[in-house]
């Protein structure tokens, strides 16, 4: 309904100067998906339409908060396209509270969530760094560890002057390097909406914050 917008990378296209615009969502692709998990071994043997592996089964939980029913609905999407090339997904939408502590407890398989108050700075080391796979307290949930990763982002904050033209090209590899290593997928943005009253000038929405400029703001009615 207008109310959001496909990402393929940790960095929003708002953040136009660090943002890739060539990194493109993953394909969908049931048969390269069936044969990947078959080159990795994972086989229905049996042919109860779950694939296993050394006597395994290809079972995970897939859980999101609930009450929100876009993700809700994902979730569901995601658990029928998933069993159907042979995994055996248990969806959950479980108290938000509860989803927080597994996730910060990193005792989930996987989950559907939002990341929220990013800013307009495209390092978001916490998730990423390997310093910051901190079980109970780190924001790396799922235990990212990619040394390329973690010196780029150092790199990226190290910059001398921090021009954006000088930064961008570090923040740029990180996000092709997470687009191939595929920790997260990422799948939209949310586009808000606004309102004020007509009497009322000044207001300059942006992409991150509609009182950025509330100091300019005024009441025609008020003017001499």
């Amino acid at each position: 309904l207008g109310q959001g917008y496909q990402i393929a990378s940790n960095v929003l296209p708002a953040v136009e100067w660090a943002h890739d615009a060539g990194i493109q969502p993953y394909e969908y692709d049931t048969e390269l998906a069936a044969q990947l998990l078959e080159d990795a071994g994972w086989v229905d043997s049996d042919g109860d339409g779950v694939r296993e592996k050394d006597g395994v089964k290809l079972a995970l939980t897939l859980k999101t908060n609930a009450g929100n029913t876009t993700r809700e609905d994902l979730g569901v999407l995601v658990q029928d396209q998933l069993n159907s090339i042979g995994f055996d997904i248990d969806f959950q939408a479980i108290e938000f509270g509860a989803l927080v502590g597994e996730l910060l407890g990193q005792t989930f398989d996987m989950v559907i969530i939002g990341w929220t108050g990013l800013g307009t700075d495209p390092n978001d080391d916490s998730f990423w760094h390997t310093k910051y796979d901190t079980p109970d307290s780190g924001f790396n949930f799922v235990s990212y560890h990619n040394p390329e990763v973690d010196k780029l982002l150092e790199e990226g904050l190290a910059v001398v002057g921090c021009a954006a033209a000088d930064r961008a090209p570090f923040y740029q590899q990180i996000q092709q390097i997470i687009h191939d290593d595929v920790p997260y997928v990422f799948v939209t943005g949310s586009v808000g909406n606004v309102g004020y009253r007509t009497e009322w000038a000044g207001q300059d929405p942006g992409p991150w914050d509609f009182y950025w400029n509330i100091e300019k703001w005024f009441d025609t009615t008020l003017q001499p």
